[in-house]
């Protein structure tokens, strides 16, 4: 890994989402959505899991070099989202 925003073809960075009342307490949403778009523009929507409340991460699989885009979103008791994005290095080693 080079530095915080940039990642290399072959790592799986962990997205971590934090969800907070009104009253800036930890609080769980009803659902959560992680949504991630790849350099070539497909949208997944991988596996959330729980770790505490308000505390939700997905692990995000690269595959692809370029610019990786990401969404975590709290829906129902708790409205909240956040947005991010990364690179992904090229690498040098065929795929075995």
């Amino acid at each position: 890994m080079a530095d915080e925003n940039t990642y290399d073809v072959g790592d799986q960075p962990r997205i971590t989402g934090t969800f907070r009342d009104l009253a800036s307490g930890l609080a769980d949403p009803t659902t959560v959505v992680g949504k991630v778009k790849d350099p070539s523009g497909n949208i997944t929507t991988p596996t959330v899991t729980k770790d505490s409340t308000g505390i939700y991460r997905m692990d995000i699989p690269l595959d692809e070099q370029g610019r990786w885009y990401y969404r975590m979103e709290g829906i129902g008791t708790l409205i909240a989202a956040s947005e991010g994005s990364f690179t992904a290095r090229p690498t040098q080693f065929p795929a075995a």
